[in-house]
């Protein structure tokens, strides 16, 4: 009867330390609630959207234009041109809330701040058709930048986040075509024409070289580094023909085409020869890389010279 009266008072015991525990947990609870509440109460948002689907983005005086449709970032001035989804999300994203670190008390002229001929400009829309223009002017030292909102008189002051999703220039924006993946043991031929002595020596760029399987003139390393053509960054979308010229494409340009065979057995639905081609212009300002675009397409980009050099100087093997 005693051991029964002790195991009793025990569970008593344990009950009221579990009550007052749950107690303590609730208080630091509902602190935490109040604490959270009275942040929010006290956050200056400059933009509060539930989602971004429109973004106007001027930089050093270049804008782009973005809208989303069915899930997919497109330019609204041209809808051809492939948008990198990433950038494009991470813009929108930058401007879905904004907040101000603070607001500045009796602001004077907006030169003072930057904020008269503002160097990046954003407009947000939602899919309501909801606008929100931004402003953003000089940098402090701590980071942060001064900002306003179109039609409002006063002046913020926001963290970086929009201003670095901003600064990325129009062609930074364009997603880059790429090259079929294939393997070093598909390639078979590789042919270059326009190839031969030097790209300023017009008369002796008609030449044709041929580099196979068949004849070993095509060795593993070279089919290797033709495997690994890999296109770089955008350099040029639907130039004009005064900056094709510029580039190399005028009649100068070189063909560079490899022939790739993938075995049948391990593919059987591409298990069928096919051919890659590139066109290949002049070197970019820096000499490391040369402008390179497929038939028929828009783009242009650019291409690592010491890859190239391989096939195109003649001297490969």
């Amino acid at each position: 009867m005693k051991k029964n009266r002790s195991m009793m008072a025990g569970l008593c015991l344990l009950a009221v330390m579990c009550a007052g525990y749950g107690a303590v947990s609730f208080g630091v609870g509902q602190q935490e609630k109040r604490k959270q509440e009275a942040e929010e109460a006290n956050t200056i948002y400059l933009t509060d959207f539930a989602e971004v689907t429109g973004v106007k983005a001027t930089r050093q005086g270049q804008t782009i234009s973005l809208i989303k449709e069915d899930g997919q970032w497109l330019d609204e001035g041209d809808t051809e041109r492939p948008v990198k989804q990433s950038l494009a999300a991470l813009l929108a994203s930058s401007g879905q809330q904004i907040t101000a670190s603070r607001r500045l008390e009796g602001a004077g002229a907006l030169v003072n701040y930057g904020l008269d001929e503002p160097e990046y400009r954003a407009v947000f829309t939602d899919a309501s058709g909801e606008q929100a223009e931004i402003m953003v002017g000089d940098q402090l030292e701590d980071g942060r930048y001064y900002a306003k909102l179109e039609g409002r008189a006063e002046v913020y002051t926001i963290d970086s986040g929009l201003v670095s999703a901003m600064d990325y220039t129009d062609l930074e924006f364009t997603q880059p075509e790429i090259l079929p993946q294939v393997k070093s043991d598909e390639v078979q031929l590789v042919q270059v024409t326009g190839a031969a002595g030097d790209e300023d020596e017009e008369d002796e760029m008609a030449g044709e070289m041929i580099f196979s399987r068949k004849d070993g003139t095509l060795t593993d390393e070279m089919a290797a580094s033709a495997a690994g053509f890999v296109l770089g960054d955008c350099a040029a979308w639907k130039p004009d023909k005064e900056e094709l010229a510029e580039m190399g494409f005028d009649g100068r340009e070189r063909r560079l085409s490899y022939v790739c065979e993938p075995d049948a057995e391990e593919d059987e639905e591409n298990g069928h020869q096919s051919t890659v081609v590139l066109e290949i212009g002049g070197l970019n300002e820096t000499g490391t890389d040369y402008y390179v675009r497929q038939p028929g397409s828009s783009m242009i980009l650019l291409m690592s010279r010491s890859v190239l050099d391989e096939f195109l100087m003649g001297n490969a093997g």
